[in-house]
């Protein structure tokens, strides 16, 4: 049977077939970044009640152990997970872990056991599009209070642009509804790390990652730069804590950057042991 576009029904079955397969591949892509932007939201609040339980000598020691805990598990959960879920041991004659006698726990059992085309056109996608999210949802959630606070104080002149009008019957409470928010370092500080070392994980294979991670650091900046001004209260004084953490772990995104070049670029998909001993002997001879 012709249907009256002109093609045959088994055509249309096979159009079907494609469309609703790439409508599946792009909706669990969709829906694992929205699951890595949800958890890391939710790392944040689990952050700050764990270095409750912890005796810090000072507020900027507290601080630099929030950051650190901050960026472990956001970048574990941002860029890490990923390649372990989708990666596989078989390349060392073992594709699963083990865990205990007599119990195989599929561990680093995925698709990919190095890097090819289909691995950049799925888990690098994926990847890419995750820091993409990130890097607008990460400085947007700083908005998140600075708009609550408009529309408290929008709500106490009963919703009138009048700025003298007000519901408050002390100045206490004016104060307190006009101070604005605390300036959390902490979280700052995570994110931007945790943008640094997802970039320069996999930046040696997908270039365009240093372009996302300059409009990121670009939207932090200006973002932070405008509330700060605005909105947040005059921050508290800090040593040099956080400045030296952060010093501390950059070094460490040098060296996975170098490791993952050194697995990306050894991979015989991206260089043929045959293109490469045809160039060296062109070269030699």
């Amino acid at each position: 049977p012709v249907v009256p576009d002109g093609t045959s029904s088994e055509d249309s079955k096979w159009c079907y077939n494609y469309y609703y397969g790439v409508f599946v591949v792009y909706s669990f892509q969709a829906f694992a970044v929205v699951a890595v932007v949800v958890v890391n939201a939710l790392l944040e609040p689990v952050a700050d009640w764990s270095s409750n339980f912890e005796r810090h000598t000072s507020l900027s020691k507290k601080e630099a152990k929030k950051t650190l805990k901050l960026f472990l598990s956001t970048f574990i959960n941002t860029a890490v997970l990923i390649l372990l879920i989708s990666g596989n041991l078989e390349y060392f004659n073992q594709g699963y872990v083990k865990f205990g006698p007599g119990k195989n726990m599929k561990f680093l059992d995925g698709n990919y056991k190095d890097i090819s085309e289909s691995w950049y056109r799925n888990v690098g996608m994926s990847i890419t599009t995750t820091l993409f999210s990130n890097i607008f949802v990460a400085p947007a959630t700083n908005l998140v209070p600075y708009f609550m606070m408009g529309l408290k104080r929008f709500m106490d002149r009963g919703c009138h642009c009048h700025a003298k009008i007000t519901k408050k019957v002390t100045q206490a409470e004016l104060n307190n509804l006009y101070w604005g928010a605390p300036f959390i370092l902490n979280k700052r500080y995570a994110k931007l790390l945790t943008l640094t070392f997802a970039v320069l994980l996999y930046s040696s294979v997908m270039p365009m990652l240093y372009l996302i991670a300059c409009v990121g650091f670009a939207m932090f900046l200006f973002l932070d730069t405008f509330l700060f001004t605005r909105f947040y209260k005059k921050p508290p004084h800090y040593d040099g804590s956080l400045a030296v953490l952060t010093c501390f772990l950059l070094p460490y995104a040098i060296f996975l950057h170098l490791c993952f070049s050194l697995w990306a670029f050894s991979a015989d998909t991206v260089f043929p042991d045959a293109e490469v001993e045809d160039t060296f002997a062109s070269v030699v001879y």
